[in-house]
């Protein structure tokens, strides 16, 4: 269970995060919404084990920071925005470097490390490209890439800032019904993301952060509502529901 208690976090010495409560169970998927500068990935940075100026992140009822670097690393993994992309390493490496915190310091990988990112790179797709170098990919590539790399490190949490925002349609549906299914291993998610129907269609809970504060949380139908939606997003926006009950969420146009 991740817990957040008062959370506070300051930059440049601008308030970023004003006391952020939340708390994630053991096997849910929570989606962090909000617009651009609200505060999702100082939030997802601070679950991860950033730096912040009050309060306390708590894993099972432990302070995250209690956790060591490589302890941590076994039970949370993180898929950056915009990770940095190492020159002269190939696919199936860079996938291999999320079994680092399984191997001591002067260790090598042995045959279940091997099968592990055999089969991260197999379930994304990536087969066909582990002997690429990374430098080579395209950007849906390389994004399938990350993730895959979170993935080898079989964790207990995994942590998404837009994961699937240079995919197209078809792999962005493939890549998040794959974590959804990992789900079945308990694992808990938290992904921030602009793209509101993907946030409906997989989250359990959604968290909407404006100003640093999370000013809704609840199911997805709770929180996606025009009024709450237009209010912190500065537009009119609609909410539609098809027959299945999913939601997606469309600008309405002001015409002259």
């Amino acid at each position: 269970m991740i817990e957040l208690r008062d959370v506070r976090v300051v930059r440049g010495g601008r308030p970023v995060l004003h006391g952020v409560n939340l708390d994630v169970p053991r096997g849910a998927w929570c989606a962090l919404i909000g617009p651009n500068g609200a505060g999702k990935s100082t939030l997802l940075r601070a679950i991860a084990g950033g730096p912040v100026d009050g309060g306390a992140v708590l894993i099972d009822g432990q302070p995250v920071h209690a956790i060591g670097r490589r302890a941590r690393a076994r039970r949370m993994a993180v898929v950056d925005q915009q990770p940095t992309m190492p020159a002269d390493m190939t696919v199936a490496d860079y996938v291999a470097l999320g079994r680092t915190p399984y191997l001591s310091y002067f260790g090598r990988e042995g045959a279940d490390d091997r099968r592990v990112v055999a089969e991260c790179l197999d379930r994304l797709d990536l087969m066909a490209f582990a002997g690429r170098r990374v430098t080579t990919l395209s950007g849906g590539e390389w994004q399938r890439t990350v993730v895959a790399r979170a993935l080898a490190q079989q964790p207990d949490v995994l942590l998404l800032d837009e994961p699937t925002s240079a995919l197209d349609v078809g792999r962005q549906l493939h890549v998040l019904e794959l974590v959804d299914r990992l789900r079945g291993d308990d694992l808990t998610v938290i992904s921030a993301t602009h793209d509101l129907g993907l946030a409906a269609a997989f989250s359990d809970r959604v968290a909407l952060v404006s100003g640093g504060l999370i000013v809704a949380e609840g199911a997805p139908a709770e929180v996606i509502r025009e009024s709450v939606l237009s209010e912190h997003y500065g537009a009119d926006l609609r909410v539609l529901r098809d027959d299945e009950g999913h939601l997606a969420v469309v600008p309405r146009r002001t015409r002259p």
